[in-house]
């Protein structure tokens, strides 16, 4: 597990438990934002893919694949910035 993280023998007995919690959750998150980059550009190709050669049927089929869908998690909640976009600051 020392090795995972990046850590040399002797700075892993050096440690707090607390320390060594927080670096393993550190490296868990990274490994997460990885996992969640690699979803969305596959997600991308595929959409490019079925859009290119599905026609309309696989324009539809792929506009429902979303990173959150190939990682099996639940979906975000993606910040509303039609509204930002719509008005130009003057009401």
């Amino acid at each position: 597990m020392a090795y995972d993280i990046g850590l040399k023998p002797w700075e892993f007995w050096r440690l707090t438990p607390a320390e060594l919690d927080a670096m393993v959750e550190a490296a868990h998150r990274r490994e997460e934002r990885e996992a969640y980059r690699m979803a969305w550009i596959a997600c991308h190709i595929y959409r490019a893919a079925f859009q290119a050669f599905g026609g309309k049927k696989g324009a539809r089929v792929a506009a429902k694949i979303t990173p959150e869908k190939l990682l099996g998690l639940k979906p975000r909640k993606r910040p509303e910035m039609e509204s930002d976009m719509t008005t130009d600051g003057a009401e």
